[in-house]
């Protein structure tokens, strides 16, 4: 949610609203055209006053939560240095050597006695998306999804039986060697990037620079496509109909593109928003979309004034107090005549 103190106010009078103020001058006879300027001017401020009360609480609970978890770190780090300082006071400086017979048996890391797990625990994807994370490949968003986890975790009780015996031959740095089965499976049930809805997307980056920084991928690659998706989050096309879908379309391609390009040696930025690649990709989908309109388009009244108040649903779709207001308006105003003509 962007911050609504910072959304710019619309200009009811422009020429944009001149058909919804048609359709609120019709549906209510006696009103003039100022009258329903004023209506959308009202609808429009109750709107915004509540995405301001609600950015307001959800900044305060934010803050909150931030001062919580400092806190818990920093009492964790006090803890964890007072239990180094023990322990290397027991044990002494001097170590005995470690028998040979020792040096050959398999080891454990240790564990501090004081410490809980993390509050909260990452779903683990695949071991094909892990593969390819650690591959420094490309690999699909979906994997990092919690439907894709979860997907992943069906895979595997579904596989247990024979996970533990079958392997596949995979090509390693020109050199042919055995792997897991399962490290070299996609999933069958796998979405494409920008088919995935927006949660999916934003839950998935975050569990996928996750894993990037357990797998050990630069710093440098992991700022850079940190920083590609915080600017998308927070792109001003996300006010705009349709600015989801299209932000979603263009993110599939650039990512898939930086990883083509630094296959060839030839990487580039990709924190660096090519603002001709989104406007070509914007462009792309609303021609589509006119197409498929084009091609719904129908000459029974009906189906024409249902289309019609359905397009209205479509463009004012991020101002739901308009939507709703301008829908019941024209199904009172139109519909009626439109089912007539059809009986």
């Amino acid at each position: 949610m962007n911050n609504p103190n910072l959304e710019p106010i619309p200009n009811f009078n422009d020429a944009i609203y001149e058909n919804v103020i048609n359709i609120i001058v019709q549906a209510q006879p006696g009103t003039i055209r100022d009258q329903a300027v004023a209506q959308l001017e009202g609808a429009y401020q109750v709107g915004r006053q509540a995405r301001i009360d609600e950015w307001n609480l959800q900044v305060q609970q934010d803050l909150e939560a931030d001062n919580l978890r400092n806190q818990a770190q920093q009492e964790e780090e006090g803890r964890r240095r007072e239990e180094e300082e023990r322990r290397q006071a027991e044990e002494g400086p001097n170590e005995p050597a470690p028998r040979e017979q020792d040096k050959k048996k398999p080891k454990i890391n240790d564990f501090d006695v004081e410490l809980s797990s993390a509050d909260v625990i990452i779903p683990r994807p695949s071991a094909y998306a892990l593969n390819k994370l650690r591959n420094f490949d490309w690999v699909e968003l979906y994997y990092f999804t919690p439907e894709g986890c979860d997907a992943a975790l069906e895979e595997r009780a579904g596989e247990r039986s024979t996970s533990n015996d079958a392997f596949s031959l995979s090509e390693i740095d020109g050199l042919v060697a055995l792997k897991p089965l399962a490290a070299c499976k996609a999933s069958k049930s796998v979405v494409n990037d920008k088919d995935l809805t927006w949660r999916q997307m934003t839950m998935g980056k975050n569990s996928m620079i996750h894993y990037m920084n357990k797998l050990g991928w630069p710093e440098k690659h992991i700022d850079a496509l940190a920083s590609f998706y915080f600017q998308l989050e927070d792109h001003d096309m996300r006010l705009s109909p349709h600015g989801d879908k299209i932000l979603l379309i263009f993110q599939a391609a650039v990512r898939r593109e930086w990883h083509d390009a630094m296959e060839r040696n030839k990487g580039f930025n990709i924190s660096i928003i090519n603002p001709v690649t989104l406007r070509m990709t914007t462009e792309k989908f609303h021609d589509k979309r006119r197409a498929e309109a084009m091609a719904e388009v129908s000459f029974y009244p009906c189906k024409y004034h249902i289309s019609v108040a359905h397009k209205f649903s479509s463009i004012y779709s991020h101002m739901p107090h308009i939507h709703d207001f301008l829908i019941h308006q024209y199904a009172s105003c139109h519909m009626p005549h439109a089912y007539a003509s059809c009986r």
